[in-house]
């Protein structure tokens, strides 16, 4: 399979959600703004152009790839549980994800 830039996004955010799993304060800080900026773009509070630029491709990712899961979720309390749950759902749209 060749490595793309939308694998690279994947692989990205893999590591940061089990880093944020495994208990890093450090990883948990940088997500939460991520996830927090993504569920603005799904629930359309917020546009493309509106994000800041660090890890906008990966805040477009999830809104692509996880809005209903974005739209359920309290960023403010993401927890174990809710990392897995994302982490299956990237895991099950990657196939469609991959050119």
């Amino acid at each position: 399979m060749a490595h793309n830039s939308r694998n690279e996004r994947i692989d990205f955010l893999y590591f940061f959600l089990n880093n944020v799993k495994n208990g890093s304060s450090a990883y948990k800080s940088y997500l939460l703004p991520i996830l927090s900026e993504a569920k603005e773009l799904a629930e359309g509070s917020r546009n493309i152009y509106e994000l800041t630029p660090e890890s906008r491709d990966v805040k477009i990712l999830l809104q692509e790839v996880a809005s209903e899961w974005l739209f359920k979720i309290n960023v403010s309390t993401v927890g174990n549980a809710e990392i897995s749950e994302l982490q299956n759902i990237i895991r099950k749209s990657e196939d469609t994800l991959v050119f």
